[in-house]
């Protein structure tokens, strides 16, 4: 969803980056229903955006959980 809250699909691919906080990582630590911030750009034509970058939050240190 987007901050308005209206539903939204964009297409992943290669060149696709992923980041958890500052980090890089990849696909698999992406989860149905997780939050994310997704930077993407439409190319002239297309109906989709594709993802750039997939930023999930940060993961909470081990100290911190209760």
């Amino acid at each position: 969803k987007t901050a308005d809250g209206k539903t939204g699909a964009v297409t992943l691919d290669a060149k696709t980056v992923y980041r958890q906080g500052k980090v890089r990582t990849d696909a698999t630590m992406l989860k149905a229903g997780e939050r994310v911030v997704i930077e993407a750009e439409q190319a002239e034509g297309a109906k989709l955006m594709t993802a750039k970058t997939v930023t999930m939050a940060a993961p909470i240190p081990v100290t911190a959980r209760k």
